[in-house]
């Protein structure tokens, strides 16, 4: 057996970096085909009722008995000191959380590597999965790129392109890319060298995907329903979607989009039946199919109807 034959049977040795349920893919896959040297991840957070809780990767790096690591700040010094001791031969870094400084980025160049849910340059940025479906799009892809100083504007060593369905929602898109990602990252490792040696440059020509925030969850009515229902399937899980009826504010989770108009004033509710709470839009009515109340649990229309406090006529704001 060569020195080649011999390095290729040597496990690749990674650390990887990542926080939310999107990453937990592909850290389950680096474990299955690679040695996880340690996983770096957001220090445990209060949630509800005053409990710290584990983010998923931390609670994925506990089953696979893995070694974690919750810094304050992955770019202090003893940090890279001790990941530098590990020599691994790649970092994986999946929305991590922090913004990863020069110091980092050199111990291993080009090397250092991020698995994006977009096509970049297409949707830089902190939300491109809401993004392309807030856009409407038909079609949007995973991106395994070199992390650099600048905003995911490295070098790009592999893509996949994958559709969005009229289903597809924040849920099932978020998986359906988790899943590639896991993939692709595989691949690339599998295959570095000559994709590195195919790499490509993004340019200067681009699209961000700018955080989300709560108040890009209120429903404008006077948006087509086809935005209105991009809205709900984007923002459902976070901020979520809402209205207001006489300051009540009412969240909405899922609905149609239906192809008719009227001529009533945009946020008009003009019917309701076991189907939906249909409203008039901007351009077209969005059917209401599954709602929820100030302290009451999320419900279908179906169950809502029974209970009805609104009325034909009301308009959202």
């Amino acid at each position: 057996m060569n020195k080649k034959e011999r390095e290729k049977d040597v496990p690749k040795k990674v650390i990887f970096m990542g926080t939310p349920d999107f990453a937990v893919n592909a850290l389950q896959e680096l474990y299955n085909h690679f040695e996880v040297l340690l996983v770096i991840t957001a220090p445990d957070k209060e949630r509800s009722r005053r409990k710290m809780m584990p983010t998923p990767v931390k609670e994925a790096a506990f089953a696979l008995k893995l070694p974690v690591l919750t810094p304050d700040n992955v770019n202090d010094i003893e940090v890279i000191e001790y990941i530098k001791k590990l020599q691994p031969d790649f970092l994986i870094e999946v929305a991590y959380g922090q913004l990863i400084k020069e110091d980092l980025l050199n111990l291993l160049p080009n090397r250092f590597l991020n698995i994006h849910p977009s096509l970049l340059p297409e949707y830089r940025g902190a939300a491109p999965i809401e993004q392309a479906i807030l856009d409407g799009k038909k079609e949007t892809g995973v991106s395994i790129m070199i992390v650099d100083k600048g905003l995911d504007n490295g070098d790009v060593l592999y893509s996949t392109m994958m559709s969005i369905d009229n289903e597809d929602d924040i849920y099932t898109l978020s998986d359906k890319l988790a899943k590639q990602g896991a993939k692709d990252i595989i691949y690339v490792i599998k295959n570095y060298d000559i994709l590195y040696a195919q790499r490509k440059k993004q340019g200067k020509i681009f699209t961000y995907a700018k955080k989300i925030t709560k108040e890009m969850g209120h429903v404008n009515w006077q948006s087509s329903s086809d935005d209105i229902n991009n809205l709900i399937r984007a923002l459902k899980v976070r901020p979520g979607v809402y209205t207001f009826y006489e300051n009540i504010r009412i969240k909405i989770f899922n609905g149609i989009s239906i192809y008719e108009n009227s001529d009533k004033k945009p946020g008009t509710i003009l019917n309701i039946s076991s189907e939906g709470i249909d409203v008039s839009c901007g351009k077209g009515i969005f059917r209401v199919t599954e709602l929820q109340f100030p302290n009451k649990k999320k419900m279908s229309v179906f169950d809502f109807v029974k209970g009805n406090t609104l009325e034909k006529g009301i308009i959202f704001e």
